[in-house]
Parts: structure tokens; sequence; C-alpha cells
């Protein structure tokens, strides 16, 4: 079932002004097209634009599900692209803050993989939605299907 207008900015949690002005710097014909979107194909679109323009820089590409499971082995490679001295305790600076930081995450939690089980899980037909809406900006980040990297993307049963 398809939302309306008010039923989407709603279910968005009153955040479609804030994706309007998001969407009006990365690409403003995907701002006026938000009204007529399905949540799905919101998400898809912010992804695309967002992350397919990032996988064109050529930098170096770190992948979530890769630093909450290696932080350690991933950090190194970071610092070394970034040509800075790897230290043990950078693994563990969560120990040096406290309070909250983007995304409300408490910043005196070490990394780790909890959230990924958090993902959301989504029907079939909306995670073969997802696939084909986004295919070619994950594939550009290095994720494939048959790597089973797409966690996020697992349908329920």
């Amino acid at each position: 079932m398809r939302l309306g207008c008010f039923e989407r900015a709603r279910a968005l949690g009153g955040n479609i002004e804030r994706l309007s002005r998001w969407f009006g710097n990365i690409d403003p014909c995907v701002a006026v097209s938000l009204p007529y979107m399905d949540l799905l194909e919101i998400f898809a679109a912010f992804y695309n634009r967002r992350m397919g323009r990032l996988a064109t820089l050529g930098l170096p590409v770190i992948r979530y599900e890769d630093f909450i499971r290696q932080p350690a082995d991933i950090l190194k490679e970071l610092c070394g692209e970034l040509g800075i001295e790897y230290e043990d305790g950078m693994v563990d600076s969560h120990k040096l803050h406290s309070g909250m930081g983007h995304g409300k995450n408490p910043l005196d939690r070490p990394i780790g993989p909890s959230s990924i089980d958090k993902s959301r899980r989504v029907s079939r037909r909306d995670r073969e939605r997802l696939i084909a809406l986004t295919a070619e900006a994950w594939q550009r980040l290095g994720y494939s299907l048959s790597e089973d990297r797409l966690s996020f993307l697992t349908a329920m049963p």
C-alpha cells in the first residue's frame, strides 16, 4: 500500500523537511519528487545519490560491516591510507569519551557488531525492490550478493 504525502511525512517522523533539504543539496530533482515516492524509494534514492557518488571519488571504501567486525584491522588500513601511525589505543578511544554522538550513539560504547543484529528485516518483495533500485551503487562500493554482505537486506522468513 502506498502512503499519501501526509502519511509518509508521519512515517518519517516529521523528517520529510530534513530529507527535502538534504536532497536539495544532493539532487534537486529528487527533492521535488519526494511527495510521490514511497519510503523504500526515498531510501534507495538517497543511498544511490549519496553513496553512489562517494564510490566514484577514488577514495578507500570502509564498509561499516567490516569495521565493526574487525575494527583494529580496518583502523590499521585507514591509518596507512592517511599516512599516520596506528596505535592500539585507537580501538579503545571510547574510554576517553562520554555523551552522545552522531545518530544518538553513546560515545563511551566500544566498537562491536551488535548493531548488525538490529538491522530491520524487510519483506521479500521489498528486499527485491531494494536490491534492484540500489544495485549499481552497492556494487560500486564493493558489495555483492554472493558474498552475503548485504545483511540489511535479509528477507523475512
